[in-house]
């Protein structure tokens, strides 16, 4: 990853933990003005905030650890599978389910706002005799899913009634 995107994804961080704290503030400053009371689109703001900017923080801290473009290759691979894997809230408290749904919204934003900078891999790593490569869509259980780990996949592959690659899927996708 060359230097001008790790700039580019850290200004991205910082302006989402900004605006995260500017929210954290005003809560703040809400729940000790006795006058103007805690107003609930206030700790909803706090909520989104901090779901937007938890990416972002993932990823600097993931960074710290390894190179900043295997961090974020890493990155965007965990929140893909766990935004595929999402589904409704199963808590009994509204809150919680929101928070929920909030986050995985911070994941699609983040996924979204990133995309132009995942790098194309130049080879699949590994590619069985079925035929798939990473990034080729299997057709399972009535539903499209992307081929994000080879060995994950193996476990589906008796019940994958259609296969699509990468170029075929983006041919079926509609034009903007």
């Amino acid at each position: 990853m060359d230097a001008n995107t790790i700039q580019i994804l850290t200004t991205l961080a910082n302006k989402a933990i900004a605006r995260e704290k500017a929210a954290r503030e005003a809560l703040a400053e809400s729940v000790t003005d006795m006058a103007q009371g805690v107003q609930p689109s206030a700790m909803r703001k706090v909520t989104e905030e901090a779901a937007n900017a938890l990416p972002y923080r993932m990823l600097l801290e993931g960074a710290e650890v390894v190179d900043f473009g295997k961090a974020f290759t890493t990155l965007c691979k965990r929140l893909t599978k766990r935004v595929l894997q999402s589904g409704p809230g199963s808590s009994s408290c509204p809150f919680t389910n929101e928070a929920e749904r909030l986050e995985f919204a911070g994941y699609r934003a983040f996924l979204d706002a990133t995309e132009a900078f995942e790098e194309e891999p130049a080879a699949p790593a590994k590619t069985y005799e079925h035929g798939l490569n990473l990034g080729d869509w299997v057709f399972v259980h009535d539903a499209w899913h992307p081929v994000l780990d080879l060995d994950d996949i193996q476990v589906v592959v008796p019940f994958m009634t259609a296969h699509l690659t990468v170029r075929q899927m983006q041919d079926h996708l509609p034009r903007p």
